[in-house]
């Protein structure tokens, strides 16, 4: 019991027990009055204290419910001010419609003109991407031979995203030694670099630091070997490669003025003036540079012309 319920108790004694009793000995003991005064005033005294007592119990009830009450009036005050800090503040028309522009600028999202061949494209703009994290067989590199699947892989392409909006997703790097630009391609939510691969068009190929889907990548490749599809479906690369039209390496351009060699069918007349954009095929390109000699058309050097088309 703590040190107030010991007060209260004694209150209630001193009350109760022993203020009642005194005056009434009083009465009886040092009073001369008759009987029927004597316990008309002990009766009085007797309702005195009942009331008192009463009076007592009513004052503490009502103190302690207003303790009860108190914190919730001042939780009903201070309501309105929580509601209020909760309440969003109005945006900025302006500064929104800032946010959403951002948004779509970081999307990348461009129109593809043309299909270079089964990973690469270009776009409106007239840049090219060159998907990532995957590989297609070779079908239009001047020194190399139509490769099992690249007809197969680029008319796949086409079909997925020529003339269609494709949205461009960047990894770590932002060109390739050629200058295309590397990007993860979707059109909708379909993934396309994904989804050549899944499907047997292309192979899952690392090209660190850009490995943000390789694990996916080469998941995609496993389902699709073990389903057989595409390039590796049963008897899909028996056959021998074909070759394109072979781009000489030791000819050195002809001693008669360029302007005199003429075409004759299956060849190219030398034009050093023509532009990459104005080449019929990747093969007149590298014909412009290695029998004609137009090293404009190879400004890296190393070999193949017009290499942001024909890589």
């Amino acid at each position: 019991m703590n040190q107030k319920t010991i007060k209260s108790l004694l209150k209630i004694v001193f009350i109760v027990i022993f203020l009642p009793a005194f005056l009434i000995w009083y009465i009886w003991k040092k009073t001369e009055w008759s009987k029927r005064n004597k316990w008309i005033a002990t009766a009085g005294i007797a309702v005195v204290f009942l009331l008192a007592i009463s009076s007592d119990d009513k004052v503490e009830t009502k103190t302690k419910n207003e303790a009860v009450v108190l914190p919730q009036a001042q939780t009903s005050q201070q309501q309105p001010e929580v509601e209020k800090q909760n309440t969003p503040e109005p945006v900025d028309p302006k500064v929104a419609e800032a946010e959403q522009t951002t948004i779509q600028v970081k999307e990348e999202v461009f129109k593809v003109a043309s299909v270079v061949d089964g990973d690469t494209i270009k776009l409106e703009n007239g840049q090219v991407v060159r998907y990532i994290g995957i590989d297609t067989p070779e079908t239009v590199h001047p020194s190399k031979p139509v490769q099992c699947f690249g007809k197969e892989a680029s008319t796949k392409n086409k079909e997925m995203v020529l003339g269609k909006e494709v949205r461009l997703v960047k990894d770590v790097s932002e060109t390739d030694k050629y200058g295309r630009i590397l990007r993860y391609v979707y059109v909708g939510d379909n993934l396309i670099n994904d989804y050549l691969v899944r499907n047997g068009y292309a192979s899952s190929y690392s090209y660190p630091p850009d490995v943000k889907f390789q694990d996916q990548f080469k998941q995609a490749e496993a389902e699709a070997r073990t389903n057989k599809r595409g390039l590796w479906a049963d008897g899909a690369c028996d056959t021998e490669t074909v070759q394109t039209t072979p781009a000489p390496t030791t000819i050195s351009a002809p001693v008669v003025p360029k302007s005199s060699i003429s075409a004759s069918p299956g060849s190219f007349a030398c034009n050093c003036s023509k532009a990459c954009a104005q080449m019929s095929s990747c093969a007149e390109a590298q014909y412009q540079l290695d029998v004609c000699g137009c090293t404009k058309r190879d400004a890296d050097k190393d070999g193949v012309a017009c290499d942001s088309d024909c890589q």
